[in-house]
């Protein structure tokens, strides 16, 4: 043990001499998360990506049941169907998904209020750390809405039922003047008419399509209620920095496996190895001195984020939870070190492996870009990415409040990808020494 100490410590002091490694890996991260963090406070907009979205249908009626097909008919959407409204929430809080829309019992009568100015409701619940998606989700539900409102003018006994509550509901509403009575019922009887002569017949729709949009232009018929992510429960970030904190700890993690990874390769090719494989030590112990050093390194970096993020505002409320998240990502990232270490045979291809592969492993796992912005296919293969499950873990030790049980997968590929890492490690290693 004394001898994986003195190797670690070694490899300690030579990362805090180089100014240029210290910057990247200590310096660099925090630079990177306040930004990010304050780019995030003002994020909004549409995506040209894909969208995961969580749909539950309370109401079940027609329409409710129309306007949840045309979500799922959606090239850019990718709808989910829980079993319950809690389930979907789960899946929100998780970030499986970046929305979750609420069909509300009352759907149906509603749709059969649109000649009385009367909205379909519809409650949309987004991720705080996809904000960017809520504008253009809430302009597919506006799309789909329109379907709902073809769907009961296509269909004669629908368009009737409509027409006959809303006179009952006008006859009513004592509160209506003259004028407005006229109107309102001349537009009633004009839509029978159209109705009746075949104007809004499926066919007629379908060649005066660019018609009727110009004729909705400036009529909304959904009103979308948008809240962030659960606001009644503890699953809620209280500012954008929470969301960037993962983006600078992987960042971080990320100069600490570059740095680390080129340096042992350079002891392979330098012939230090050599001389400390003479040492009464094994592989074993050399491997473990070197991933010593780049695991304190790693919690190292993460602690400096943590103290920096936590004095503008991030929340730690289960400090045993962070400590294990970070300490998992630690061991995870090193061993991504080892991995690259083995597999490089000289400095040149350690520098540009490194540089290269950690690249490629950021972009797909949202290191760079959100994952919902990217193609359904890059979403499925950002599953090899450990940058994608090291944010996930950091948000839900903070503002996503997953359970312990809900961590285990993201903090379990982490460990396995150190194990996988350290055996492809020790395999270059002993390679070296035979050689």
């Amino acid at each position: 043990m004394t001898a994986i100490w003195a190797i670690a410590m070694k490899d300690m002091k030579l990362l805090l001499r180089d100014r240029g490694n210290f910057f990247f890996t200590f310096i660099f991260p925090v630079l990177f998360a306040v930004f990010f963090g304050v780019i995030f406070s003002g994020a909004g907009g549409g995506s040209s990506g894909g969208m995961q979205v969580a749909v539950w249908n309370e109401d079940g009626g027609p329409a409710s049941n129309t306007l949840v097909a045309g979500l799922e008919s959606d090239d850019v959407l990718k709808v989910h169907l829980p079993a319950t409204r809690e389930a979907g929430e789960t899946l929100l809080r998780k970030g499986t998904v970046s929305a979750l829309v609420v069909i509300p019992k009352g759907f149906e009568a509603q749709s059969r209020g649109l000649f009385m100015g009367q909205a379909m409701e519809l409650e949309t619940y987004v991720d705080p750390a996809q904000r960017a998606a809520a504008g253009m989700l809430q302009g597919k539900l506006t799309e789909k809405a329109f379907q709902v409102i073809q769907r009961t003018f296509m269909d004669g006994d629908a368009l009737k039922e409509t027409v006959a509550k809303s006179r009952a509901a006008m006859e009513a509403d004592k509160s209506l003047a003259g004028p407005q009575r006229m109107a309102l019922s001349m537009m009633m009887s004009a839509a029978e008419a159209m109705q009746s002569s075949g104007v809004l017949s499926p066919q007629a729709n379908a060649d005066g399509a660019g018609q009727a949009g110009v004729a909705a232009r400036g009529f909304n018929p959904v009103s979308v209620t948008i809240k962030e992510l659960s606001q009644d429960r503890d699953g809620k970030p209280r500012s954008s920095f929470e969301i960037s904190l993962g983006q600078g700890v992987v960042w971080g993690l990320m100069g600490c496996v570059t740095a680390f990874a080129f340096a042992l390769v350079s002891e392979k090719t330098g012939g230090t190895m050599r001389r400390l494989s003479v040492a009464p030590i094994g592989p074993h112990a050399i491997l473990l001195g070197k991933a010593l050093a780049c695991a304190i390194a790693c919690v190292f970096v993460q602690l400096l984020l943590l103290a920096v993020m936590m004095a503008l505002g991030v929340r730690v409320d289960r400090p045993h939870v962070m400590a294990l998240v970070m300490l998992v990502n630690a061991v995870g990232f090193t061993g991504l070190m080892m991995l690259i270490a083995g597999l490089s045979t000289t400095e040149g291809g350690a520098s540009g492996m490194g540089r290269g592969l950690i690249l490629v492993l950021a972009m797909i796992g949202g290191g760079t870009v959100p994952l919902f912005f990217l193609p359904k296919w890059v979403q499925t293969a950002a599953s090899v990415s450990p940058f994608k499950w090291s944010t996930l873990a950091i948000e839900g030790a903070t503002w996503r409040a997953l359970t312990m049980g809900e961590l285990l997968l993201p903090l379990g590929i982490l460990l396995a990808m150190a194990l996988a890492g350290f055996w492809f490690g020790l395999t270059g290693l002993r390679r070296m020494l035979r050689a």
